[in-house]
């Protein structure tokens, strides 16, 4: 047989590198952070990004059933991993629950990077998870049953602060007192790096030099492994001393900052307790030799990315084309058969599930407390209980108490669709990941539900056909699901007066608001009352209390009553109001407490929502969990069946004849968001993340 000519090669290798430069290239990757294996994942631009970009849009879910240290209602540390993964309901604008004290905002779940990226020293690259717009997506719990179903706080900002280089580890700026106690993992404090500077300088290059006969260059290496790998037994300082660098070049780093330091006169400036003796600006962080290669390992060659990362740029979200589905996910670009679109560590509630994400209302909460009415009888609330939103956005199994809760970005913007409308699944990674152990999978729930210390869980979502650009992603919640979703829009009811609704996002704030007398005949809706920011002073010779500008942020505020509008004294601008505020309650006789201030400012008025009058605290809001598919959930975990952790016999097995097959069609519409995983191409990645 011939050899082509040469031609014909260079003409075939031409339109191939012109195939490859094709591709889109991924421009966000999940993958094991530079900071080690026990700070788990990462997030790295996959290209060049440059200051001011919006990186990635997330949704927050808000959360009832969680604190900063403990679950409110529950005395269980079951799911206590998901400490690692909330934020502060301020920093996404969710909704507070106590309208005197807007930080009193319980925590809120921003998956993807508001998950996932780490913090250390100064060297953060963008403003993490901040902001988000309330939109339903044209749902109305007045005629809607996907109300409340799904979150309606999305665009969760994350900006790029610098320009980052591709490959580059992403970094928030979390600060100090936000570095969690993760064993093995390294603890960035400042003091740690600047005390493991002292060590290095005063202490071990000391004594390396110090010897009367210079130590050989293998000698050296081996007394500084042994030295930085000593056992000390929660020895922080150590955790941050260079790591994966031969000790010939921390030596010749050192040495070349020290005599860059000679060279210049002495300050003290970044010198944080002690006085150092070790030379000019110590602690400057250009100066120190820890910050040195901590900044050096921050950083991914691209190639290793795409052999053991996850891309996270497959999707972006949009308004779905399922009805009462709210946002969904889409395309960005074309995803072949077989490419995992998304990829999701797990959050495990392993046996409390039930009990932990169980929220009670109104009466049922033990920590309500009644009102009275304006004729001084006693109200009490009737109380419900249901489940909290991130049920919704979370994987269960009915044979098992294991619930998953998926922080992979953009995945939980995915939505149900039955039989052959899915074009992803979830299934197990092929292989170890940092994330991602095998193992777990044999573990029984108890063992899991003890496992405190690391997420072990990962879901792939893998495309099952070819998807194209701009196509919804799909993935199949399980019959279960779907038999759920239609007897809820079956049986589901508009409660009453729900057509009243507007949620104060909708009320156009600039509109001069009404007083007291007014509302009489006109009354805004009853899920809104007026709030006022605290800002007066006592007039001492008319003994009236008037309107002081606001020198500074507040978070508090007092409910307040219009009394009169005043008209603007220039065009263009607001008007402003004498209010009655409500300022404290009388200990001794329990009568409100309240004064009339004047000319309070309309900026300073705010018609806000009671709380918990949103969409997803109505009682007749769906709530069930995603299926994980039949074929690959552990046998290991189906305690349903055996009582394991249950306290409960095992149930006794029907006979097979008596069981009737089930009539749902696989082809029923999709219906309220419950977040989906989907997943790709399952063997595409060769290593561990």
């Amino acid at each position: 047989m011939k050899s082509p000519p040469v031609a014909v090669l260079l003409l075939l290798l031409s339109s191939m590198s012109h195939a490859l430069e094709q591709q889109p290239q991924c421009g966000l990757w999940m993958a094991a952070s530079t900071l080690g294996d026990a700070t788990n994942l990462g997030m790295y631009a996959g290209q060049d990004i440059e200051k001011g970009v919006d990186i990635q849009n997330e949704i927050a879910i808000p959360l009832l059933f969680r604190n900063w240290d403990a679950p409110d209602y529950h005395d269980t540390d079951d799911g206590q991993l998901w400490d690692r993964y909330i934020w502060e309901g301020e920093v996404a604008n969710v909704e507070t629950y106590d309208n005197s004290d807007l930080q009193q905002t319980k925590a809120v779940f921003v998956p993807g990077i508001g998950c996932t990226i780490n913090s250390v020293l100064d060297m953060n690259n963008v403003e993490s998870t901040h902001g988000s717009t309330y939109d339903t997506a044209g749902l109305h719990r007045s005629k809607d049953p996907g109300s409340g179903a799904f979150t309606p706080y999305y665009g969760t900002h994350t900006v790029s602060t610098r320009d980052i280089s591709a490959g580059s580890e992403i970094y928030a700026a979390y600060g100090d007192q936000w570095i969690p106690d993760i064993p093995g993992a390294q603890v960035t404090f400042h003091k740690n790096l600047e005390a493991a500077e002292e060590f290095l300088r005063d202490d071990y290059y000391r004594f390396v030099k110090s010897q009367k006969d210079p130590l050989p260059a293998h000698v050296k290496e081996g007394l500084w492994n042994f030295t930085r790998d000593f056992p000390v037994h929660q020895n922080q300082i150590f955790t941050v001393l260079p790591r994966n660098v031969p000790w010939s070049e921390i030596e010749t780093v050192l040495e070349q900052k020290l005599q860059e330091e000679a060279d210049v006169p002495y300050n003290t400036e970044y010198e944080s307790d002690d006085e150092a003796d070790t030379g000019p600006t110590l602690f400057a962080p250009d100066n120190m030799v820890t910050h040195h290669f901590i900044r050096q390992q921050s950083k991914r060659d691209v190639q290793w990315l795409q052999e053991h990362g996850r891309c996270c740029d497959h999707i972006r979200a949009d308004k779905s084309t399922i009805p009462q589905a709210g946002r969904g996910a889409f395309a960005t670009r074309d995803l072949p058969k077989g490419t995992i679109v998304g990829y999701s560590p797990l959050i495990p509630v392993a046996l409390e599930g039930e009990q932990v994400y169980n929220i009670p209302y109104g009466s049922k909460d033990p920590n309500y407390e009644p009102f009275m009415d304006e004729n001084g009888k006693e109200v009490v609330e009737e109380g419900y209980e249901m489940k909290d939103l991130v049920i919704n956005y979370s994987f269960g199994h009915k044979d098992s108490t294991m619930m998953l809760t998926p922080y992979g970005s953009m995945i939980n913007y995915i939505n149900h669709g039955a039989g052959d409308k899915a074009n992803v699944k979830v299934v197990w990674p092929s292989h170890e990941m940092v994330a991602h152990k095998p193992e777990w999978l044999t573990r029984n729930v108890t063992t899991i539900r003890y496992t405190l210390d690391k997420i072990g869980l990962s879901f792939d979502y893998v495309a099952l056909r070819d998807i194209k650009e701009g196509e919804e992603i799909l993935m199949d919640y399980g019959p279960e699901w779907e038999a759920a979703w239609r007897k809820h829009v079956i049986d589901w009811e508009p409660l009453a007066h729900s057509e009243e609704y507007v949620h104060s996002s909708e009320w156009p704030h600039d509109e001069p608001l009404r007083t007291e007398a007014e509302q009489e005949t006109n009354p805004y809706p009853d899920n809104l009352e007026t709030m006022c920011v605290e800002s007066y002073m006592k007039d001492p010779r008319t003994m009236a209390y008037k309107w002081i500008p606001v020198l500074r942020k507040s978070y508090f505020r007092v409910a307040c009553t219009v009394l009169e509008r005043h008209e603007p004294k220039k065009e263009g601008k607001q008007h402003s109001y004498r209010v009655e505020m409500l300022i404290g309650v009388d200990e001794a006789t329990g009568e409100d407490q309240t004064i009339i201030v004047d000319r309070v400012p309309h900026k300073w008025i705010f018609l806000t929502d009671k709380v918990k009058s949103a969409d997803w605290h109505m009682p007749n809001t769906f709530r069930h969990t995603i299926a994980i598919p039949d074929e690959i959930f552990p046998p290991a975990w189906k305690n349903k069946l055996t009582g394991e952790g249950m306290d409960i016999p095992p149930p006794k097995k029907k006979p097979a004849a008596t069981m009737k097959p089930s009539t749902i069609s696989s082809g029923a519409p999709a219906g309220a968001k419950a977040a989906g995983a989907p997943a790709g191409a399952r063997a595409s990645a060769k290593e561990e993340l």
